[in-house]
């Protein structure tokens, strides 16, 4: 029976609003698409889903040979993030609100990469830190893509996934062509990276077969119908 770990806002432990409650105020001064079909929560809950399940197949099946980067993980084969980096790959309202469920949920450490930079009180609220998009591929063990807006086709190319530990999680809940499938898929077949997470969308318009029948990888299906389309 599949479980869902997903960390909400009636799950805040204090009297103070939560954080993800507040996005629209923090971000009144910056204008942020998102990808088509897909609202901040929807994509930060799908991030982190996808996470759990990618470490999950990672432990058992095809993803035995990774097996010890989850070291010390629970009876139920839950992985064990805590200590753990997420690299962010952009930064939009989903993101940051992936960086607060992995940091505070989880005990994740996060850290972005983002054209434009960041501000220091973004970072600090979870003790994030800024990097290259090539220093957060070297550094992280889990990579969740979040690139909005024009000009960012095959971002992740054959160069620079090469860049990710062998030990690491490709996730990319926001869908698009943010990373090139046949590099991803020669990654996974010679067992340069751990797994992957993806989305795809329920009618299949996006679902590139070559990847979703690697033995490493796991999907999400998604109906982008009734979504809206972006939000400022």
């Amino acid at each position: 029976m599949s479980k869902s770990f997903a960390f909400s806002a009636l799950d805040w432990p204090t009297t103070e609003p939560h954080p993800c409650l507040q996005e629209q105020t923090l971000l009144q001064n910056r204008s942020v698409d998102l990808t088509p079909g897909a609202d901040a929560v929807e994509e930060a809950e799908l991030a982190m889903r996808l996470i759990l399940m990618a470490g999950q197949k990672n432990m058992s099946g095809a993803g035995e040979r990774h097996k010890d980067w989850w070291n010390n993980a629970t009876v139920d084969d839950t992985p064990v993030l805590n200590g753990k980096t997420v690299g962010l790959v952009g930064y939009t309202p989903a993101s940051r609100m992936l960086a607060r469920r992995a940091h505070f949920g989880f005990g994740m450490k996060a850290t972005f990469f983002d054209d434009t930079g960041l501000p220091p009180e973004i970072l600090s609220e979870t003790s994030a830190t800024q990097s290259s998009l090539e220093e957060l591929l070297a550094e992280s063990d889990v990579v969740s893509m979040h690139l909005s807006g024009a000009n960012r086709r095959h971002v992740l190319n054959g160069p620079k996934l090469d860049l990710m530990r062998p030990s690491a999680l490709l996730i990319n809940a926001t869908g698009g062509n943010q990373i090139n499938p046949l590099a991803l898929s020669n990654m996974l077949m010679f067992d340069l990276i751990a797994g992957a997470g993806l989305v795809v969308e329920t009618d299949g318009t996006r679902c590139d077969t070559t990847l979703t029948q690697c033995p490493t990888v796991v999907t999400v299906g998604r109906d982008t119908s009734t979504r809206p389309q972006h939000i400022q």
